[in-house]
Order: structure tokens, then C-alpha cells, then sequence
């Protein structure tokens, strides 16, 4: 190159060549240095960059394996939450059945206050009305197309002692009781066994709004003076008035009509219209219903419950008088005490059995249910149901016809020793007589409260009821 270059002629482009072949050549080594001085460092980079990796490959396996166990975890939960829910849904229910029993006895309690506050003198005391003066009196017009309440009250002492179903029992099981002793030819007349008064109340009854406690207003008031009143009702524009051996018949003024007697008319309990033109009245000492036609006056039909049943007394034929010879209460074979329409027949009620019977269109008895000695006033509700009084349990029994006869559905206790009786006012709402509370109560039977009350002490204890 040397030689070369010391040659004359060569042109200044060679020249320029030859040093660029040389800076080239330089730069290429300086490249070659700086690449091998580089290479250390992209490997050091590759193995942060594969460490890198490997470390968010390791984070990733975590988050999976988190989200996992977090799946596990929230699968787990919902369970024992759908358990504590289930368990929460439980307690709830037996609180409430708690609640709801609690709420029933507070009913009961509070259906006994009156007795309870006014103390034992309620109790204890005759249910005697101040005034015992015979009084017709009508406060406002008394309208045929009407309701009204009617109330028997009884001037008769309350005989707590008899009121217990130890005591009914033992007293109706004595074996020397029937068939009886003495001839019926030998027995009293009924006159001699009604030395008691009473009177009737008559009431307009205006179910209450808006949580209010229903209205009652006496329109008329009835204290025959010559004979105690059994029961009575309003039908027909006229009030039927039965006392213990006859019906009377009252205009809207509450001045007699007309008196209807029959042999078996002794010891009467309840009159009560069929529906069908007929008046059915119950009588104790015969043990029988007899039907009255509402227009002619006249008695229809007469039904005894039947001996095969209930045992032997006396054998009656419609020719014996029962008005004159008095068959007692320890001598009767059921103590029939009401007696209701029902499929075209009679529902009646026994108190000495404790029994429900049914006499068909024919005439035939079937018996429906026994066993609840002291039972009173046997009727038919709205919904189709039998109600009845338990009466030394203080309890209001709906029954409902089966094949077998009756299945009770519904046992509503009342703070009483003795309700005698008790009517459907309208719906769930009943008005009550327990005698020895000396007042008629209305309840709401679907939620065991009471409504209202009618005080009877100015007219006697309450004894029979109709609406």
C-alpha cells in the first residue's frame, strides 16, 4: 500500500478510499468490542427477564390456588348461611307458637278479669236482680225485620258446687237411679219445682268499627211476674216467651197473645224456629221436643230421645202429663235441654249423657257424639259447623259432621265454671253466658277476644240466649 501510494499520478479519489477502507475497518473493530463487551449484559438481562417470569408464573399458580380455596370457602359459607337461615326460620316458628300460646292465655286471663277484679263477691253472690216488680217495657219500636238479642236472666242462686263435672258424674252414675222408685202417678206437679223469677232483656246489637267495641242498646225489657222465663226469642214480629210448663206469645208491645201447654211441656229449656213455619221446644222432664206450628199455635209433632239409649224412667205416651206429674232432673234419662233445625230435622242436646242426637224428617233418632255431660245448647253455625257449650269446662266446642257422627275442630276456653249457653252473633263474633260471671260477653272466637259485655246484674244472671 505504501508503494502504492508513493506512485505518482493516483488521483485524490483513491485516496479517500483507502481511508475510508480504513476508518471502516476501525469502527468495525470498535463494534466488534462494544458487542463483545455487550453480550454479558443482554444474558444477564435474559436471566432477570426468565426470572421474572418464573416469579409472575409462581404468583399466578397462588392466585389460582387462592381463588380456589376462596370458591371452597364461599360454597362452604352459603351453606352454614342456608343452614343459620334454616335454623333462624325454626326458632322463629317456635317463638311465635310461643307468642300465640302466650297471646291465648292473656285472652283467658283477661276474659276472667272481671271476676277476678271485683273479687270473689261475683262469684259467690246469687245472681239476683234488685228489682223483681213485673215490668212490660218497651224503650224503642221493636220492628219485625229486625234481629235482636234476647237474654233470659235467672233469679235462681248460682250453686257453684253442682257446676263441676266430678260432681255431675257421680250424681247421674248412681246405679239406683233409674229405672225409679216411686210411680209416676205419685209425682208433683211441675209448679212445685219453679219457685225462682226471672225476666227477659231484649238488645239491639251494632257490631263495632275501626277496632271499636261493638253497641248494644236495650229496646225492651219483659218480668212476667207469674212465672220464670226459660228462654225467648224474637221471630216473626212476635216474642216467644217459654217458661218452665207453657210458651207465650207477645206482640211487638210485649202484650200477651196467646199461651200454648202441651202434656210434655215441663221443663222447658229453648225455642227456637226451624226455618219452616215451626217453633221447637225443648223440654227436660219429658226428655222431648215438641214442634208448634208459628201460625196456628198448634203442636205439630213430639219426639223423645229413645230408652234403648239413655235408660228406662217412665213410659210415656202423649197421654201422660208430665206438667202434672213432674219427672225431676235424677229421674230424667238425658235432661234435654235445646233443640236446633239441622238437614231438615232436630239437632237436641242432653245434659246427663253429655250427648248430641239428631231426629230425621221421619222421626228417627241417631246419636251423634256423648261423653261431655253437662252440655248445653246445641246449635248450627254460617260455615256449617255444630257449636256447643262444655259447660263445666268453660269451653265452646265446634264439631263438624262426619261419617261417625262429629269430629271436634275447635275447643275455645272461657273464664267460667259454667256458660250455659252461647249464640253466633255474626262471622267469628259469639255472644256468651257464663252464668257465674253474671254478665253476657261477645268474643271474637278466632282470636280468643273479647269484644264487649252486657252487665246483668240489674235483671239477674244470664241464662239462655237468641239471635
Amino acid at each position: 500500500m505504501k508503494d502504492v501510494e508513493r506512485r505518482p499520478g493516483l488521483s485524490g479519489q483513491l485516496e479517500r478510499l483507502i481511508r475510508l477502507i480504513n476508518d471502516s475497518f476501525g469502527r468495525g473493530q470498535r463494534v466488534e468490542t462494544k458487542l463483545e463487551r455487550l453480550e454479558p449484559q443482554l444474558a444477564s438481562f435474559q436471566q432477570q427477564i426468565e426470572a421474572k417470569l418464573a416469579e409472575l408464573q409462581h404468583q399466578t399458580n397462588q392466585v389460582q390456588a387462592l381463588g380456589q380455596r376462596l370458591d371452597a370457602d364461599v360454597v362452604q359459607g352459603l351453606g352454614r348461611l342456608d343452614a343459620d337461615v334454616a335454623r333462624l326460620a325454626s326458632s322463629v316458628s317456635e317463638v311465635s307458637a310461643k307468642v300465640e300460646g302466650f297471646e291465648t292465655r292473656l285472652r283467658e286471663v283477661t276474659a276472667q278479669m272481671p271476676r277476678l277484679t271485683q273479687g270473689a263477691a261475683i262469684a259467690a253472690a246469687p245472681s239476683l236482680a234488685p228489682d223483681r216488680s213485673p215490668v212490660a217495657q218497651v224503650y224503642q219500636p221493636l220492628s219485625a225485620n229486625r234481629r235482636y238479642l234476647c237474654v233470659t236472666h235467672s233469679d235462681r242462686p248460682a250453686s257453684f258446687e253442682k257446676c263441676s263435672l266430678n260432681y255431675l258424674e257421680k250424681r247421674y252414675e248412681d246405679p239406683a237411679r233409674l229405672p225409679p222408685a216411686q210411680p209416676f202417678e205419685s209425682l208433683g206437679p211441675a209448679s212445685d219445682h219453679s219457685p225462682y223469677g226471672g225476666e227477659v232483656t231484649i238488645h239491639a246489637f251494632e257490631r263495632g268499627t275501626n277496632g271499636e267495641q261493638p253497641q248494644t242498646t236495650l229496646v225492651a225489657r219483659l218480668r212476667p211476674g207469674a212465672f220464670k222465663p226459660q228462654h225467648a226469642t224474637w221471630h216473626d214480629g212476635r216474642l216467644w216467651v217459654l217458661g218452665a210448663e207453657h210458651l207465650d206469645v207477645y206482640d211487638a208491645e210485649l202484650r200477651p197473645v196467646r199461651r200454648i201447654a202441651d202434656p210434655w211441656l215441663a221443663g222447658g229449656h229453648t225455642v227456637v224456629p226451624d226455618g219452616a213455619g215451626r217453633m221447637l221446644v225443648s223440654c227436660s222432664a219429658s226428655d222431648a221436643v215438641l214442634a208448634v206450628d208459628a201460625q196456628t199455635l198448634a203442636v205439630t209433632a213430639a219426639h223423645r230421645i229413645p230408652e234403648s239409649l239413655y235408660g228406662r224412667n217412665y213410659p210415656l205416651t202423649r197421654e201422660h202429663s208430665v206438667v202434672d206429674h213432674y219427672i225431676t232432673n235424677d229421674l230424667q234419662i238425658g235432661h234435654v235441654n235445646c233443640a236446633s233445625p239441622w238437614r231438615g230435622g232436630i239437632l237436641v242436646s242432653s245434659l246427663i249423657p253429655g250427648a248430641i242426637g239428631w231426629f230425621d224428617p221421619s222421626g228417627d233418632y241417631t246419636e251423634l257424639l256423648r261423653g261431655f255431660v253437662g252440655l248445653h245448647g246445641v246449635r248450627i253455625a254460617d260455615n256449617g259447623l255444630l257449636h256447643f257449650c262444655d259447660s263445666c269446662n268453660g269451653m265452646l266446642v265446634f264439631a263438624e259432621p262426619s261419617e261417625q257422627g262429629l269430629a271436634i275442630r275447635q275447643r275455645v276456653k272461657i273464664a267460667s265454671l259454667w256458660l250455659h249457653d252461647a249464640v253466633q252473633i255474626e262471622g267469628s263474633v259469639y255472644a256468651l253466658a257464663p252464668f257465674d260471671l253474671n254478665r253476657v260477653l261477645f268474643m271474637d272466637v278466632s282470636t280468643r277476644s273479647i269484644l264487649g259485655a252486657i252487665d246483668c246484674a240489674p235483671y239477674g244472671g244470664a241464662q239462655f240466649l237468641a239471635y
